[in-house]
């Protein structure tokens, strides 16, 4: 068998589709999951009779089995990440800098949130040891890259003296070809 693109989209429509289903089923009283047989479960038959009026739909899924719901609805449950207020690396490494610059007069070390005007800025905490090293390595890197002085690059020896270290050299002796 052949897996195309097409193939993945159709079966993610469809597993999409079984969760919007049961999961507002699920959220109506008088219903539940039965774990041991990956189906719905229902309190009586009233309360099934009475969601199915309302909801046409679900008429299917009264003796349907589900496997793997709890991977389902791990997947395709709406509350997940969907792009706001996502950034690069690039620009929190920015707003880091411009932040330490900042706030390196302000900021009280007791305090574990900085404030910003009106707006409060992201809270930090002490025990997060990769962002304190990463924070670490970012304020080193800073501060190689902005420092005043450079060391001079090293002078290069002449000839003449790279034979004169060679001569004092002691039973070393200079052929000549």
């Amino acid at each position: 068998m052949e897996i195309t693109k097409v193939n993945i989209i159709s079966r993610s429509k469809t597993f999409d589709k079984y969760h919007a289903i049961i999961s507002k089923m699920l959220s109506q009283s008088g219903f539940g999951w039965d774990w041991d047989n990956n189906k719905i479960s229902v309190d009586s038959e009233d309360v099934w009779n009475t969601y199915v009026q309302a909801n046409k739909y679900a008429t299917s899924y009264r003796h349907k089995t589900i496997k793997f719901w709890d991977m389902i609805s791990l997947v395709y449950s709406k509350d997940r990440a969907n792009g706001a207020g996502a950034r690069t690396a690039a620009e929190s490494a920015a707003e880091m800098v411009a932040e330490n610059g900042n706030n390196s007069k302000d900021t009280d070390a007791a305090s574990s949130t900085q404030v910003d005007g009106d707006r409060k800025k992201k809270m930090y905490r002490s025990d997060d040891s990769i962002a304190s090293m990463l924070g670490e390595k970012l304020d080193n890197f800073t501060a190689a890259f902005q420092a005043d002085v450079c060391e001079p690059p090293p002078k290069h020896a002449s000839p003449e003296e790279i034979l004169a270290a060679l001569d004092a050299i002691p039973g070393w002796v200079r052929m000549m070809c």
